[in-house]
C-alpha cells in the first residue's frame, strides 16, 4: 500500500485501504493507528528522521492484516520535496508476513535439527565409549585365553611328569 503523509504521520492519500478499512476511513487518520503499539516508536522515529534529515527510512512492524489477523510490514518513507523543502513523505508498506513466517519456520527447523545433531553426538559419544570397552574387554579376554591355554599346558606337562 501507498500512503502520502504530512510530519505530524497524517495520512493524505491512500492507494487503496487496509484490511477491514475503506481508503475513505483512513484519509485524515496517523499511520501509527495502524501499527500495533509497540511499533509506534520505530515509526515515529522514522517518520522524524525523513523529514529532519531528507532521506528514506525503513522500518518492520505489526499492523492489521487480512480477516482481522495481525500481519507484518516492511515499511519504507522517503521525502517528497517542492523547491528544496521536504512537504510530504511516501510512505510505502509490503506485506512480508509470508517470508516471515517462513523465516519463523526455518529458524524453528534449524533449531530441531541442531537439538538432534546433540543428542546423536551424544549417542555417538556413548556409543564409541561402549565400542572401546568392548575392544578392551576382547583384549582382556584373548589374553585370558592365552594364559588359560598356557596354565592348562603347564598342569598337563606337570601331570605327565608325575605319572
Amino acid at each position: 500500500m501507498i500512503f502520502i503523509i504530512n510530519s505530524e504521520g497524517l495520512i493524505e492519500f491512500a492507494n487503496h485501504g487496509i484490511s477491514g478499512y475503506k481508503t475513505e476511513e483512513i484519509i485524515g487518520k496517523k499511520v501509527s493507528d495502524f501499527t500495533k503499539l509497540e511499533y509506534r516508536k520505530r515509526e515515529t522515529n522514522a517518520i522524524k528522521q525523513v523529514f529532519t534529515e531528507g532521506r528514506p527510512s525503513t522500518y518492520i512492524a505489526k499492523g492489521p492484516g487480512p480477516n482481522g489477523s495481525d500481519a507484518w510490514y516492511e515499511t519504507t518513507i522517503g521525502p517528497i520535496f517542492e523547491k528544496n523543502k521536504i512537504v510530504n513523505a511516501v510512505l510505502i508498506a509490503t506485506d512480508i508476513t509470508k517470508h516471515r513466517k517462513e523465516g519463523d519456520e526455518m529458524r524453528v527447523a534449524q533449531q530441531s535439527f541442531e537439538e538432534k545433531m546433540q543428542e546423536l553426538e551424544q549417542v555417538n559419544n556413548l556409543m564409541s565409549g561402549r565400542e572401546l570397552k568392548i575392544f578392551e574387554l576382547k583384549d582382556r579376554l584373548a589374553k585370558a585365553e592365552e594364559d588359560n591355554k598356557k596354565l592348562k599346558e603347564k598342569i598337563n606337562s606337570l601331570v605327565a611328569k608325575n605319572i
